[in-house]
């Protein structure tokens, strides 16, 4: 075939492909990823999946979904419907710590929001006064003082509730809490509750998420896994509590223990959004006896977790430039400004600030900075930078980041944010394969 027709025809297949909306904003590093996925076959790639895979074989890799996301999007698509095609690919970028394109594509999942909705959160807004914002890490750890049990939520698509959970862990620790209950760690024999890897849970391989257990097991927490192990053949609500049940049995071996669970979305809810649903949190109190402190992050936060609480959010923010996660109060009286009722506080946080195309929150309070790393090798597509403790050569692919990115500065520079001390930095090529490795100390 003629080379110029081969050219027009991809071409033309592309732009098939992509909408006009992704065409006009994608960055170049993820429109190479995207091709990559769409023409140059990755390796190994498996086109008969139904389901997006973090492992390609036995190791993990943080490219492979994205390949089968973009390769095979239409096919993607039919299986989870655009709108979970959108909130799965979510997760997936910020995995890959692509945070701003894991927010884009949230917010592909939302359909518009029709007029009287928003003529309704423009009036609920306009009708808030006399709001004062206090600091919401001090405010959870002064209201959690009291507390056997705090419960802490987070939208699976959101590292931002990772770190913010992280913030705690010290001033918790402080207060007596031993314990780090979270969904997201793995409860089947093969867990590794010890150490961060793999076998730690899935959204521990996500790099906030691994800092949070690793932090936490730092400082001398112990991991609880709780997740219901047989929840494809229970209904939603007995599965929850069954969770609940797995906490409560720290509390029969350990009757003063304090708990902080870190769980996703509705879990912590104290009271029934509908009677098909029974959260973790109300069994948890019914069967422990005990007031768990319940901390809702997910509905004041950009993009929200459906479309009109990320209106809601954005009509918030532009009323009140908070810079800071916030708790709102009314005459010294907690309020959430959402109107739920499900949770006893709302944490509101601010819009992401971008250094180099990276968050800005992922300084994690100050403790880790901005590190600039210049891209010495030519094919370099994705940097990390792995703890010099934890490093193994033939293991790496079974450990977690400290933190990583594919995305380059206007100066072609790389930034990740880490704490002091030593580290491995790997860089790898677009089809994910280790082209250099180098030692470095963030001092």
């Amino acid at each position: 075939m003629n080379k110029s027709l081969v050219i027009v025809l991809l071409f033309l297949l592309f732009h098939t492909l992509v909408p006009l909306s992704s065409r006009a904003q994608d960055p170049a590093y993820l429109e190479q990823l995207k091709r990559k996925a769409r023409f140059n076959n990755p390796p190994a790639f498996d086109t008969s999946l139904n389901f997006f895979l973090l492992f390609n074989g036995k190791q993990i890799n943080y490219l492979y979904p994205l390949y089968q996301a973009y390769g095979k999007e239409n096919k993607f698509k039919t299986i989870f419907k655009p709108d979970g095609y959108y909130r799965n690919l979510s997760q997936l970028l910020g995995f890959a710590g692509d945070y701003k394109a894991s927010t884009e594509a949230l917010e592909n999942s939302y359909e518009k929001l029709d007029d009287q909705s928003l003529k309704d959160i423009n009036s609920t807004i306009a009708a808030l006064n006399k709001i004062e914002f206090l600091n919401a890490k001090e405010f959870v750890l002064q209201a959690a003082s009291g507390s056997q049990l705090l419960l802490i939520n987070e939208a699976h698509d959101k590292p931002q509730h990772r770190a913010f959970t992280l913030s705690l862990l010290q001033g918790l620790y402080d207060q007596g809490f031993r314990y780090l209950a979270m969904e997201m760690l793995n409860n089947y024999r093969t867990h590794n509750l010890k150490s961060v890897d793999a076998y730690t849970g899935h959204y521990c391989m996500e790099p906030v998420g691994g800092e949070l257990a690793r932090k936490a097991l730092q400082i001398g927490f112990q991991l609880v896994s709780y997740e219901d192990t047989a929840y494809n053949k229970h209904t939603v609500s007995e599965s929850d509590s069954i969770q609940a049940t797995n906490i409560n049995a720290v509390l029969l071996k350990d009757p003063k223990a304090k708990i902080l669970v870190h769980a996703g979305y509705a879990h912590i809810a104290k009271k029934k959004a509908d009677d098909k649903y029974t959260p973790m949190a109300m069994w948890l109190k019914k069967i422990s006896g005990l007031e768990p402190l319940s901390v809702d992050q997910t509905n004041l936060t950009e993009q929200s977790t459906f479309n009109y609480g990320a209106q809601f959010y954005e009509a918030v923010i532009r009323k009140f430039p908070i810079t800071k996660p916030s708790v709102a109060l009314i005459n010294r009286r907690l309020i959430n400004i959402s109107g739920s009722d499900l949770y006893d506080v709302a944490v509101i946080h601010p819009p992401t600030i971008y250094k180099h195309g990276r968050p800005s929150w992922l300084d994690f309070d100050g403790t880790r900075q901005e590190t600039r790393i210049n891209p010495t090798e030519k094919n370099l597509y994705l940097l990390q930078a792995y703890y010099g403790n934890e490093y193994n050569e033939i293991a790496v692919d079974k450990l977690v980041p400290a933190d990583q990115t594919y995305i380059p500065g206007e100066d072609g520079y790389y930034s990740l944010f880490l704490q002091k001390g030593n580290y491995i930095l790997v860089y790898r090529d677009i089809d994910y394969q280790v082209i250099a490795t180098k030692d470095w100390e963030v001092k």
